[in-house]
């Protein structure tokens, strides 16, 4: 894939995940962002995990997973990165 098709996948996938945390937190599933942006499941949870360890606008954490795909808890604002739900 072109790297910047990539890149626009990711900022799709970045401003899905801030309109979810309008509140400032958020729980997510891997299927619903992947049929928001009509995109596979697959390639959604390999640009998560990424933007999981690069993102500084949102934080991503996987919260767990199982039969019924990834939950991602996602936390937007300023100081996301103190207030992570590690656990």
């Amino acid at each position: 894939m072109p790297v910047d098709e990539q890149r626009s996948v990711e900022e799709q996938i970045l401003a899905y995940l801030e309109r979810c945390a309008t509140d400032g937190s958020s729980f997510t599933k891997s299927r619903h962002i992947a049929d928001e942006l009509d995109i596979s499941v697959k390639r959604v949870g390999t640009i998560m995990a990424t933007l999981e360890a690069d993102s500084t606008a949102v934080h991503i954490h996987r919260w767990g997973g199982g039969s019924d795909g990834i939950t991602w808890y996602i936390e937007t604002g300023s100081d996301s990165r103190n207030n992570g739900a590690s656990t």
